[in-house]
């Protein structure tokens, strides 16, 4: 299912989660039944997306301008990580805002940069921690009930970034294109 190193490449806006915010989540992940089996994202390539930039009229070079006065408009936020779940593609924890911060944020880019993004998408918040390399998960996937509500780690969104990267958001395939800081912090 996952090849991380296949050529695709995209244009997006990411904050990167602090080592320390991601560690428990990780350790859980990594002690899956299954899980070597699959692609676990290093503590370095962990993120939350704020828009997908690849449908924006603006060109690469034009975006970190048009996403830094979104951010400068907004201000630094915490995010929550709690609880696991899964798609067909990949185990992720749940990454809440209670602020709306994060939804505004989303919102700010998308005008900004003349992407769009539906309104579930903008209230939808997660980081990925493993992508399955096969379409068999389910031993993993059935050890995951009681990880469902589990508080995992919080930090506070200060600033994001303009990448273009795999989709993995590996180191040795990131450019980053820029940095957003929020409330010009």
């Amino acid at each position: 299912m996952l090849d991380p190193h296949d050529g695709f490449s995209c244009l997006t806006s990411v904050v990167r989660v602090p080592a320390d915010a991601a560690a428990g989540a990780l350790e859980i992940v990594r002690a899956l039944p299954q899980a070597a089996e699959h692609y676990v994202y290093p503590s370095t390539d962990l993120h939350l997306t704020i828009a997908n930039l690849d449908e924006s009229p603006l060109t690469p070079a034009q975006l970190p301008g048009a996403c830094g006065a979104a951010a400068r408009a907004s201000v630094p936020f915490p995010i929550e990580l709690r609880g696991l779940g899964v798609t067909r593609q990949s185990l992720y924890a749940q990454a809440w805002d209670t602020t709306g911060a994060l939804w505004r944020l989303r919102a700010a880019v998308a005008g900004a940069t003349g992407v769009t993004l539906s309104p579930s998408r903008r209230l939808l918040g997660f980081v990925n921690l493993m992508r399955f390399r096969t379409g068999d998960a389910q031993t993993l996937i059935d050890g995951l009930a009681r990880w469902r509500t589990v508080a995992l780690g919080t930090f506070v969104t200060r600033e994001f970034e303009i990448v273009r990267t795999d989709k993995v958001l590996s180191i040795e395939a990131t450019d980053v294109l820029g940095t957003a800081p929020l409330g010009g912090a």
